[in-house]
């Protein structure tokens, strides 16, 4: 499913080999840039926030993200 926000969008990623959680990518609606990748951290046993270098966010933004990984984990279930 894709995530539609007012300045980027989420997506899933192709399942790389030997994993068994989807990773998401964060692209920005206007220019197409990566900003950021969702995917599943183990030691936390939850999805988690990986921003590019670089990429400067604000709440709303974030919130948006939290938005997101919360939909992912209760799909997840």
């Amino acid at each position: 499913m894709i995530y539609n926000y007012e300045y980027f969008s989420v997506q899933p990623l192709p399942l790389k080999k030997g994993r068994k959680t989807i990773e998401y990518e964060v692209v920005s609606n206007s220019s197409g840039a990566r900003l950021a990748i969702l995917k599943w951290y183990g030691p936390w046993r939850q999805y988690c926030f990986f921003p590019m270098e670089g990429t400067i966010w604000n709440r709303g933004c974030l919130n948006d993200i939290n938005a997101t990984i919360t939909l992912i984990m209760s799909e997840r279930k």
